[in-house]
């Protein structure tokens, strides 16, 4: 898995401050390589298949609107994805 870097600093533009004040978020375009956003997308499909076992990880799922539900977090008691301890 390739490391993210994250000793640059992503200096943000006024209208990207603007942006997330009025919004609440913000899209940031090519802040990951797209060897970065492949294993992401691997790891997150990864994270999705989990069993729901108790003590390890805890999958919450929301009801959409049309009633069917999703997986919207994982909570872990621990974290070894990028080496996060």
């Amino acid at each position: 898995m390739t490391e993210p870097d994250f000793t640059s600093i992503y200096a943000l533009t006024s209208a990207q401050k603007e942006s997330f004040d009025r919004d609440g978020f913000l899209l940031l375009d090519d802040v990951l390589t797209p060897s970065q956003i492949t294993d992401l997308q691997t790891w997150t499909a990864e994270v999705k298949g989990w069993p729901n076992r108790k003590g390890e990880h805890m999958p919450y799922e929301e009801i959409r609107a049309d009633g069917s539900t999703g997986l919207c977090r994982t909570e872990s008691t621990y974290c070894v994805s990028f080496g996060l301890m």
